[in-house]
């Protein structure tokens, strides 16, 4: 997905693997030069001594390996992080796309039922002209035909944010046109809550990360532990300088070594702050591996929920709704029943098909969140169904 969040994030991870190379190297050495014991009373450097010194300083043994270690785990747990973050993206793209979905599809109802409540105001205002009804009947069909195209402008505004914010999330022109979403496909057969849960917790790599994030704390414990050995550091000297007999030349070899203890208070708080780190990491991980759970058990209990009532709606509720409204205009051209019987079966199916295309795109919706609380692009995968042609928005991009 062409996204500037989850690149940066990449990019961090690709910074975070080149670390480890570099912290592995020895410190620069350092190379002196000098003149010495110049007489106060010419610049004849040739009466002074000239030195040249080269030094090079050595951690103590093992601390470049574990410093090498932590930057390891630590590119580790980025590289896991950025596959959070992908996941993550996958699921702001479907719930927008299924929102966009909903919004298109309420724009599409709006427009059906203005046309049907244009054509009973039309026959309305006919019946008024010839005496057959009364004039409260046209007052509320235009009444009727307000409130729908004020319905209408909301759900306009709706689809043009919904749009925005999906081109956004793919980095594409906010104005750049969407295909035509399609809903879910309700998948019957799928894993129990608990056999996802203990997948979640075992695969997401939120889990994983936070896991290395732990590693890389104990690694950084041993480092700190480690950073209390006095290093070393070797220097060699070469220098010359004039005598009464001419021309000396001299050399010397030092070895020098650092004296931790003499600021250990230092050191032992360095431990203290690395092992709280770690005990902190360890607690984020454990609360990873339990908002991992409710978000796979709240995804999973919607998930049936909603593909209960799509199945509902679609079998029972708007079958009979269509049913009424039938029944009523055929009792309203005989005289049977009033206009506002009418309007009122008209009304309640416009709910009822809005109600199916909400509990469609809230279906989506908690699919998306099962993909992310599983830490998986394509949740449809794991869940053993097939997505529908064009379900992402990405593929919806392409058309």
């Amino acid at each position: 997905m062409n996204n500037p969040g989850l690149e940066s994030v990449r990019q961090r991870w690709n910074a975070a693997q080149t670390v480890p190379a570099g912290v592995h190297d020895l410190p620069d050495p350092s190379i002196r030069f000098g003149v010495y014991n110049l007489p106060l009373d010419t610049l004849n450097f040739s009466r002074g001594e000239f030195r040249i010194q080269y030094r090079q300083e050595f951690p103590a043994r093992g601390t470049r390996d574990r410093r090498s270690a932590v930057a390891e785990l630590e590119a580790d747990r980025q590289g896991f992080g950025f596959e959070t973050t992908r996941v993550e993206l996958a699921a702001a793209v479907r719930r927008a796309y299924y929102e966009l979905y909903f919004a298109e599809r309420a724009r599409e109802i709006h427009h059906q039922h203005l046309a049907l409540v244009g054509e009973l105001s039309t026959a309305a205002e006919e019946l008024y002209a010839t005496g057959q009804v009364p004039q409260e009947n046209v007052l509320r069909s235009l009444v009727e035909l307000s409130q729908l195209f004020g319905q209408l402008a909301d759900v306009e505004s709706r689809v043009s944010i919904t749009t925005v914010r999906l081109n956004r999330l793919l980095h594409r022109p906010t104005g750049a046109p969407m295909g035509a979403p399609q809903p879910p496909r309700i998948i019957s057969e799928q894993p129990g809550m608990q056999s996802l849960i203990e997948r979640a917790v075992n695969r997401h790599p939120g889990v994983a990360e936070a896991t290395v994030a732990v590693k890389r704390d104990q690694a950084a414990v041993e480092l700190e532990q480690h950073e209390s050995k006095p290093d070393f550091g070797v220097m060699a000297e070469w220098w010359t300088g004039s005598t009464p007999v001419g021309r000396t030349y001299r050399y010397a070899f030092l070895v020098t070594t650092t004296l931790p203890f003499v600021h250990d208070a230092k050191y032992t708080a360095a431990l203290d702050e690395a092992l709280a780190v770690k005990r902190s990491d360890e607690a984020a991980r454990l609360d990873v591996m339990d908002r991992i759970a409710e978000g796979v058990s709240s995804a999973w209990i919607r998930m049936q929920a909603q593909a209960r009532i799509v199945e509902l709606y679609q079998t029972s509720v708007i079958p009979q709704s269509q049913q009424s409204l039938e029944a009523a205009r055929s009792s309203y051209r005989t005289g049977s029943v009033g206009f506002v019987s009418v309007v009122d079966n008209e009304r309640t199916l416009l709910l009822n098909r809005l109600a199916l295309a909400r509990a469609e795109a809230d279906y989506g919706t908690a699919l998306a969140d099962l993909g992310a609380a599983l830490g998986v692009i394509d949740p449809e995968g794991v869940l053993g169904g097939r997505p529908p042609a064009g379900e992402l928005a990405e593929e919806g991009g392409r058309r």
